[in-house]
């Protein structure tokens, strides 16, 4: 399951295509394989539970490209650097990332990590300047690298079988023919002459369908569910005078459908009736969400309605942020009153599913799922903040005057 173009570890290049397999059913018809063991272990010898990533079909369009060129002299090569993107797009660059749908070069920049201590572990990082197009394929192209002793760099024996053509009579190596000769085919179009490439592969970015699609499933369930009401909440404590400028702060909880395992608490993933690759999150019952929200001395001694706004937390914060004087200055300033929500996922309330995580990443997952719980809920705040029955008509956001 490694790939040959890169012998330095069982990924490189990445990404690339050959870590994917034929599947008709995805967005792309790829499904990303990584080998089980292949993303590496953590101290104790727990490998990385590939299962997660081998559910999507194609890459991120914001990933980094990285493969090993042995003895690279980045400045005497002349890759393109973060100091002039634009080189990047020049006749002659040493690195060349083309998109193969459209032809079109892709502005990058290029480095050997800095911070490796060994040789072996010194990989050169292309960067592409912009979100890569969703479900198209990319040829990555590297030709005129030299060592640090001014020699040309040659390449690995098995991009040399493809480049020139070579015939084998080894199966893996045959069976990813095509999907090469397309990727040189989409850098000659470009102008990258196909005998002075060192290394060339490609790889997929994920469809639409398959980054946003359980985002988008639990959203629209959710919101069928919902209708036209405002979701269902309880007041739970009204605290007048709670912060200076705040004449009154109103906390409470508000019904959301759960799409995580167990009580969606951290540490849940997403709740399916099925494992099949394409499987969709399922509605596991409900959960209580917090709300908090605060209402101005110069809102509640005004005349005029006051703004809504909806506040988000920073990483791992909570929604008590809205009690940060710059929120309450505003909220006095522009007659707003701020409600929030933890953003589960990545609340005060997630920090120790995330330590744990960077000790196991096999347990990523649960913080992608619950994020996207966590959008779902401030979905489901807006809607108590403006639909009828929700906030706006709750006695406690209403003046004296009515």
């Amino acid at each position: 399951g490694c790939d040959p173009l890169d012998t330095t570890r069982c990924l490189l290049p990445f990404p690339s295509n050959a870590s994917t397999v034929a599947d008709p059913s995805s967005g792309t018809g790829l499904r990303v394989a990584f080998p089980q063991g292949s993303l590496g272990s953590n101290v104790d010898g727990v490998a990385i539970d590939v299962s997660e990533w081998n559910r999507n079909d194609g890459f991120s369009p914001n990933s980094e490209l990285l493969t090993f060129v042995a003895g690279l002299d980045a400045g005497a090569s002349n890759v393109p650097s973060w100091t002039d993107i634009g080189a990047s797009l020049a006749p002659d660059s040493p690195v060349v990332v083309v998109d193969g749908a459209t032809g079109e070069r892709i502005p990058l920049w290029a480095e050997v990590d800095s911070q490796a201590e060994a040789d072996e572990d010194r990989l050169l990082s292309i960067r592409p300047a912009v979100a890569l197009a969703e479900g198209h394929t990319f040829a990555v192209g590297l030709r005129g690298l030299v060592d640090t002793s001014g020699a040309a760099i040659g390449p690995s024996a098995t991009f040399r079988v493809y480049r020139d053509a070579l015939t084998t009579t080894i199966d893996a190596v045959e069976a990813r023919r095509p999907s090469m000769e397309a990727a040189l085919s989409a850098l000659d179009a470009a102008g990258v002459t196909r005998a002075d490439l060192q290394l060339a592969w490609d790889f997929t970015v994920a469809s639409t369908d398959g980054f946003a699609g359980r985002m988008l499933h639990i959203r629209d369930e959710a919101l069928d569910a919902l209708g036209d009401s405002a979701p269902t909440y309880t007041v739970t404590e009204v605290v007048p005078n709670a912060e200076e400028g705040i004449a009154l702060q109103v906390k409470g909880t508000f019904t959301v459908p759960n799409f995580l395992e167990n009580d969606g608490s951290p540490g849940n993933a997403f709740h399916y009736d099925d494992t099949s690759p394409d499987a969709l999150p399922t509605m596991n019952g409900t959960l209580e969400a917090p709300f908090m929200c605060n209402i101005s001395d110069a809102t509640m001694s005004g005349s005029e309605p006051a703004h809504l706004v909806q506040y988000g937390h920073g990483l791992l914060g909570g929604h008590d942020e809205i009690n940060a004087g710059n929120v309450r200055a505003m909220s006095n300033e522009h007659n707003a009153v701020y409600c929030a929500t933890k953003w589960a996922g990545m609340s005060e309330d997630d920090v120790a599913n995330a330590a744990s995580t960077l000790a196991e990443f096999g347990n990523f997952r649960t913080i992608a799922d619950r994020l996207q719980q966590g959008v779902l809920n401030q979905i489901y705040l807006g809607r108590l903040m403006t639909r009828i029955g929700g906030l706006v008509d709750d006695p406690n956001f209403q003046r004296a005057d009515g």
